[in-house]
């Protein structure tokens, strides 16, 4: 039977390993489950490398089948890290396009909100190309 208490699942298969710098803000619903690899080679490893940083996820299953929570239930987790746009990557940026970015990040909204501008301005670009 899974249990949950306070965001918490409650399970003996089920190891809680809370890293509280990868909670970022209240979850009000569940938009998408996102299953994705680690390149560290142990559990252990990629728990330790979350614990230094700001992006991680909810649960890890290691290579053995043990399921670690990491994050309550209750709150957001950030499983990409930093967001950065494609040009930012490769130097390639026109002067509008690093304007747009920089007043973006830095202006006034949530972390979800601006995410999804640099977002949607990236995809416009690629729809512009594609079109040519």
């Amino acid at each position: 039977m899974l249990c949950i208490f306070e965001g918490i699942i409650n399970n003996p298969k089920v190891k809680t390993n809370l890293i509280p710098n990868i909670e970022h803000g209240a979850l009000a619903k569940v938009n998408a489950l996102v299953l994705h690899r680690t390149s560290a080679g142990t559990a252990d490893s990629t728990l330790h490398a979350w614990k230094s940083k700001k992006s991680g996820a909810h649960f890890l299953i290691d290579k053995t089948g043990a399921i670690h929570q990491t994050a309550s239930l209750k709150k957001q987790c950030w499983h990409i890290g930093l967001l950065q746009s494609r040009c930012r990557l490769e130097s390639s940026c026109s002067t509008e396009d690093a304007e747009f970015i920089k007043k973006t990040l830095h202006g006034s909204g949530s972390w979800g909100s601006k995410f999804k501008k640099v977002y949607h301005n990236e995809k416009r670009k690629i729809i512009l190309t594609d079109t040519l």
